[in-house]
């Protein structure tokens, strides 16, 4: 795939999907989703976690023609990090950040998750509601529930409440090495006003993430009730957890490297 200049008579049509002015230094948010077929959030996610080459310019992200053109050809290892999610997963003992996040969440009154940057579950739920426990076993479930709950967190990525298929709210912090995203705390299963929703909204995100919509509805009112203090509490928050797990991650990480560094000098396989 290649953004090709425009070159085109009066009648001629465009090919939007494929071209853009190459003349132009930046690509628009729009442009690039025609041409790697991915959502928006997913964009926004690649472009922060530097998945993707791009420049914020206010609150908006822009996307360098020329990089996007050497990313598109294949050359992605000279402009994109490896993902480090996975050295997360590999490095960090999860069980100890899933009682971390216990912790949290009981205080908050609220569940907690911890994702890669594509919002795939790397621990399991912390203080799960009755409507996640009657549910969530199935890890399948949980992962497309929690796609959803990921589904809309904005161009700036910044920490607000976001609806889900089942209708209560979740909010979002991230897992930050440097200017690098790691992973994102996920805090969810409180009810929206008012609760419980409609009975024809509740059945059909019940079937958009594959449960049973009997089920569903009838631990529908098994969330978590936050009031506008709470809520607003939670947000005030969950920034600061994730800075501190974050820090946690940092820590260990360094510790890892620097004794693998030690074994290595003392010839330890």
């Amino acid at each position: 795939m290649h953004l090709m200049p425009l070159a085109y008579g009066a009648g001629d049509a465009q090919d939007s999907e494929t071209s853009f002015e190459m003349t132009e230094e930046f690509l628009t948010t729009r442009q690039v989703l025609d041409l790697i077929k991915v959502d928006k959030s997913t964009v926004y996610r690649m472009a922060e976690g530097g998945r993707i080459p791009a420049v914020k310019v206010g609150r908006q992200w822009r996307f360098p023609a020329d990089q996007i053109q050497v990313w598109l050809d294949g050359n992605q290892s000279n402009q994109v990090p490896e993902q480090p999610v996975a050295k997360l997963v590999e490095d960090i003992p999860l069980g100890a950040l899933h009682s971390l996040l216990q912790v949290f969440a009981e205080l908050l009154g609220v569940m907690m998750v911890l994702t890669d940057m594509e919002g795939r579950p790397i621990t399991p739920v912390a203080n799960p509601c009755g409507l996640m426990t009657a549910t969530g076993d199935d890890p399948e479930v949980l992962e497309r529930c929690v796609q959803t709950w990921t589904a809309d967190e904005g161009n700036d990525l910044s920490t607000h409440y976001v609806p889900t298929a089942l209708g209560f709210e979740c909010i979002h912090g991230y897992l930050r090495s440097g200017d690098r995203l790691l992973g994102m705390v996920l805090a969810g299963g409180v009810a929206a006003e008012p609760w419980p929703p409609p009975v024809a909204d509740v059945v059909a995100g019940a079937r958009l993430v594959g449960l049973d919509p009997t089920i569903v509805t009838s631990h529908i009112e098994e969330v978590y009730y936050l009031d506008r203090l709470g809520k607003q509490e939670l947000k005030s928050a969950l920034p600061r957890i994730a800075n501190a797990l974050s820090r946690v991650i940092s820590d260990h990480t360094q510790s890892t490297d620097r004794l693998r560094a030690i074994a290595s000098l003392a010839g330890v396989q």
